[in-house]
């Protein structure tokens, strides 16, 4: 069976404090990809993108 992009993402070690963390790491880098992807530059254009994305990962 082939890797998914997520399978590699999940895979990156996640250094951030636990404190605090709301969301895991892969899905954090998931959401900035298809950002970038989506033509979305910068913090502000990404934080348009993200509740306008649809995610189904069930």
């Amino acid at each position: 069976m082939e890797k998914t992009l997520i399978d590699y993402l999940k895979e990156i070690p996640d250094f951030r404090d636990s404190k605090g963390c709301r969301h895991p790491l892969w899905l954090v880098l998931l959401i900035v990809i298809m950002g970038i992807m989506s033509v979305s530059r910068g913090y502000r254009q990404l934080g348009r993108f993200t509740p306008t994305a649809s995610f189904d990962f069930d």
